[in-house]
């Protein structure tokens, strides 16, 4: 992977992170473990989206546009 790839992957998951909880990174390193091994559903729903959003974001030309805006429509 070229490192602007793995840049934005480690960018995207640090969001989804703290759509799980705000506060993920103000924790101790055994608390935020904890936390990615007991998350509630929620959370990984939040995390989830915008996992996803960043992914097709990333993929977005015109066709990739189309795709996202035809999934929200759904």
């Amino acid at each position: 992977m070229t490192p602007t790839i793995t840049g934005n992957i480690r960018a995207a998951a640090k969001r989804a992170l703290m759509a799980g909880s705000t506060e993920y990174f103000s924790w101790t390193e055994e608390a935020q473990e904890n936390f990615r091994a007991t998350a509630g559903e929620e959370a990984r729903c939040r995390m989830q989206q915008v996992l996803l959003k960043q992914v097709l974001r990333c993929g977005r030309g015109s066709r990739g546009l189309a795709r996202t805006q035809f999934a929200a429509a759904q």
